[in-house]
């Protein structure tokens, strides 16, 4: 990703690679325009969360969001797996060890616009 030197807007690339086995098909380069990234911040709930080392707790996006159409399909994932695990069809995570993990939850049926549309929490976990 670059600045454009247009206040406002970048310029992301991505290379899609797609395989089979013994096989695999690379296209070009692609680059798409977008403006810059959107100052709203999308919190999971619960937004933070402290448990304890073997204990788990579910995200969840807001109801609201779900009222949305299309529906959003969301997948988890936690920033530090060493730390908390989440399972990515459910939000629930499950605690491993002491320290924080970011999680996030990002709807695939957004997953090819500029910025996916992202909810995001903190877990703590303590002794």
């Amino acid at each position: 990703m670059r600045h454009l030197g247009v206040p406002g807007w970048v310029r992301i690339a991505a290379v899609f690679v797609a395989g089979a086995v013994g096989a695999a098909c690379h296209s070009a380069p692609t680059e798409r325009i977008c403006p810059a990234l959107p100052i709203a911040y999308l919190q999971t709930i619960p937004a933070f969360d402290t448990i304890a080392v073997g204990d788990t707790v579910r995200f969840r996006v807001p109801a609201s969001a779900l009222a949305q159409n299309p529906r959003p399909v969301i997948r988890w994932s936690s920033g530090n797996t060493s730390v908390a695990s989440i399972t990515p069809d459910s939000g629930l995570a499950t605690a491993h060890a002491l320290g924080t993990s970011d999680i996030s939850g990002m709807d695939q049926n957004t997953v090819g616009e500029c910025y996916p549309t992202t909810w995001h929490g903190t877990l703590n976990v303590r002794p």
